[in-house]
């Protein structure tokens, strides 16, 4: 019968037809020898396209469905996504995501893992004929009997668990311990354990001003939320204020005994909180370095590194964790509010009303908490191994957690669901930071650092390979 698809497998060693028998036959692109055929429709079929990775082939039919199959054996393994046909093509970046067009004028992209619409449709004034993702994940582009070729941008229509080609900063000579985005989400800072701290444009990458040097391994990178000041800290056991629009040293002091491992800016962005492996958490003065509040030390024989100091969302509370305790005080004072939560957690964020706590143990569970009685309201497994870092959205909706089993993931605050598939690592992933508002997202070493800008459109990521990454959401 007469022919209406063809696509070419990426790895060179398929051809898939289509057409009016209804039916896909996968081909040998070498010897032309037929491999498999199954019937894929109730009417003829109009698009055929492979997934990068060559094991899935979508189908489009005048049978208004669009159905995903597996290469080698024909099963159905998604849809149909009922409502479209002529043109079908999977984002070269990621075989969960996949684009339609169709004679009802429409471009519409699609989850294949939950087999849902995202976002609007895309309107054409006539059929669409042709629909192409670019290479980069950041341009649909569409055509059709309107005479008209449109390009779209992906940007805040694809889910933020998509992949899309990243900006490779290289300028580190060691491990990118931390990465933080400054408030106007075009800048983001760097520090590494090779001494230095350096500040980027997000937009194309370049780097901005003077590099900034610590003396010591970089552990801890904080941005105040005023956009005007950069706090690190790490093996010289001292923390460093530096002016965020010049990257000229405001302030140094000693700050502990040994390491810091931790800090962050209070609200108001007057006071920076650190954490150390001297077992401590101190509240400092952002302008001058006095000691506004502390040690805030470990309590009932709990001996730990502090891994984490999180101020409250209204900056009166602080929630410091190590040695198996998560402990809430009074930010102005040293004064515990509830007994210490016993909780193998290695990180922690608030909800931005306040109300809860979300932790990430040491055994991969996730728990949430009531901040006002710590008592526990829910827990999973979120992960197979430790959750070395966790991030909230300003609005409350998602939070991230990452970890030592080499993935990020996505979860709804409210319904606890995972949202996408896990962002996988080449290594462990240490430490996040978010903003308002995530992909195979590779690094060549363990990820010591993940930051969303606060416009909620980059994500950045730096770890072991001296790299810093930054991610188009």
């Amino acid at each position: 019968g007469r022919v209406y698809a063809v696509a070419a497998s990426s790895d060179g060693k398929l051809i898939a037809t289509g057409g009016v028998e209804k039916t896909i036959t996968i081909w040998n692109a070498t010897t032309h020898e037929k491999v498999v055929e199954w019937e894929g429709h109730s009417d003829w079929v109009r698009s055929l396209a492979f997934s990068p990775d060559s094991a899935r082939v979508v189908s489009g039919s005048r049978d208004y469905m669009v159905i995903v199959w597996s290469t080698t054996t024909g099963q159905q393994l998604a849809g149909p996504l009922e409502g479209h046909i002529y043109t079908v093509d999977f984002s070269p970046g990621n075989a969960n995501f996949l684009v339609s067009g169709s004679s009802d004028t429409t471009v519409r992209l699609w989850d294949t893992t939950t087999q849902q619409q995202i976002g609007p449709a895309l309107q054409h004034d006539s059929e669409v004929n042709s629909v192409a993702i670019s290479p980069d994940g950041r341009h649909l582009a569409s055509g059709g009997y309107d005479k008209k070729v449109r390009i779209w941008s992906l940007q805040g229509i694809v889910p933020k668990w998509l992949p899309l080609s990243p900006l490779v900063l290289h300028a580190h000579t060691n491990t990118v311990r931390s990465v933080v985005f400054l408030p106007d989400g075009k800048r983001m800072v760097s520090g590494s354990k090779d001494g230095s701290i350096r500040t980027w444009r997000v937009e194309d990458g370049e780097e901005l001003g003077t590099v900034m040097k610590e003396g010591g391994a970089v552990v801890a990178v904080a941005a105040s939320s005023d956009g005007r000041w950069i706090a690190t800290g790490g093996s010289k056991r001292t923390i460093t204020i530096w002016n965020a629009a010049t990257n000229e040293k405001v302030i140094e002091w000693e700050a502990h005994t040994d390491w810091l491992r931790v800090l962050a800016f209070s609200p108001d962005s007057a006071r920076v909180a650190s954490g150390s492996r001297d077992q401590t958490a101190v509240i400092w003065s952002t302008t001058t370095g006095e000691r506004l509040t502390g040690p805030l030390t470990p309590l009932e024989g709990h001996p730990g590194w502090v891994v984490f100091t999180e101020f409250s969302p209204d900056g009166d509370r602080i929630a410091t964790g190590g040695g198996n305790l998560i402990r809430i005080w009074r930010s102005h004072i040293s004064e515990l509010i509830i007994p210490p939560i016993h909780v193998g957690a290695w990180s922690l964020v608030w909800t931005p009303n306040g109300q809860q706590l979300i932790a990430g143990c040491y055994d991969g569970l996730i728990k949430f908490f009531d901040a006002s009685t710590g008592s526990l309201l829910a827990e999973w497994g979120g992960h197979t191994n430790i959750i070395f870092c966790m991030a909230i959205s300003p609005n409350g909706n998602f939070f991230v957690s990452g970890s030592t089993d080499t993935t990020v993931r996505i979860w709804d605050t409210a319904t606890r669901q995972q949202i996408g598939p896990a962002l996988q690592h080449g290594g462990a992933v240490n430490s996040m930071d978010t903003s308002p508002d995530g992909t195979a997202l590779r690094h060549g070493g363990a990820v010591n650092s993940v930051a969303i800008s606060h416009d909620g459109r980059h994500l950045a990521s730096g770890g072991r390979d001296r790299e810093v990454r930054v991610w188009n959401l």
